[in-house]
């Protein structure tokens, strides 16, 4: 098969959401398609079983039928690939596709933002990451996975929450209507909020970030100073990158515009707006992996 005849696919499987976009050769977006987390830290079946999910939406959206996926050459930027092992995994499990790449989402995020050029990403969504481009080496800080990192994430922000919540009901901390709230979820009893603590995903936890956030412009001191230790995580990057000589900086995600205003104002002079998005990136990997492009 010709270089002209391939379709390129570019797969980004985020913590909440697995989105997919299928290019043309002359890379035309041909449609789109998404599905449910596709986080590799929770099974390797997971992250497929999404994919394919996506798949079948993105050939019907297409008008196209299974024998183009032989066609289709796929760049994957994915949650939870945090080593070669992980990317080894998902490159030799058994899939339809011509060839396929794998990097992290940030890693795609990052290439997408500055199309190719030196720039920082810090993605605030489920999970969240730093990716560096700079002097042609890309270089990963934080990242490694809830609940042991991923700081400034909305994962991390609804664990503290639940933590609080738990300390309020105990009187440890001063009660507020956020955390009372948060308890009322679970009828006021803490034991059925470790049963569900048990069988929580990242994401699960990050369904309650935008809660703090809206409590917080209501004036609730436990969700403003959830929100202030949000923000002092997001700026110890910032500073770090800043202490690397890194000039810009985009923050992406689902939290990254509502916590934007948390920042330090002098940081915040490092951010840009991204120029375009992860399905980008990994559209541009996969480009410049497999062709040589």
């Amino acid at each position: 098969m010709s270089e002209r005849d391939a379709l390129w696919l570019a797969i980004d499987g985020g913590g909440t959401r697995c989105r997919l976009r299928l290019y043309d050769p002359q890379g035309q977006i041909i449609a789109e398609a998404d599905s449910g987390s596709a986080n590799l830290q929770l099974g390797i079946d997971v992250t497929y079983g999404a994919i394919h999910t996506a798949l079948r939406k993105l050939l019907s959206a297409a008008g196209m039928s299974d024998e183009n996926l032989g066609r289709m050459r796929v760049g994957v930027g994915l949650a939870g690939v945090v080593s070669p092992a992980d990317r080894q995994r998902v490159q030799q499990y058994p899939h339809p596709f011509r060839d396929l790449v794998v990097e992290s989402d940030a890693y795609t995020a990052c290439l997408g933002a500055h199309s190719g050029k030196e720039g920082a990403v810090m993605i605030l969504g489920t999970g969240s990451c730093v990716v560096v481009n700079q002097a042609g080496e890309y270089r990963v800080l934080g990242g490694w996975g809830f609940p042991v990192s991923d700081q400034g994430s909305g994962a991390v922000l609804g664990l503290r929450l639940l933590e609080r919540a738990l300390l309020a009901y105990d009187g440890v901390v001063e009660q507020s209507p956020l955390l009372y709230a948060v308890m009322q979820d679970f009828k006021h009893q803490p034991a059925q909020l470790v049963e569900w603590h048990i069988r929580a995903r990242p994401a699960d936890y990050a369904a309650y970030a935008p809660r703090v956030f809206a409590y917080a412009v209501q004036g609730d001191l436990a969700a403003e100073e959830l929100l202030r230790r949000q923000a002092d995580d997001i700026d110890g990057y910032l500073q770090r990158l800043q202490s690397m000589g890194v000039t810009r900086v985009a923050l992406l995600g689902g939290l990254a515009e509502a916590i934007r205003p948390w920042l330090d104002a002098q940081l915040s002079l490092m951010l840009v707006d991204a120029e375009s998005d992860a399905l980008t990136g990994a559209w541009l990997l996969a480009r410049q992996r497999l062709s040589g492009e």
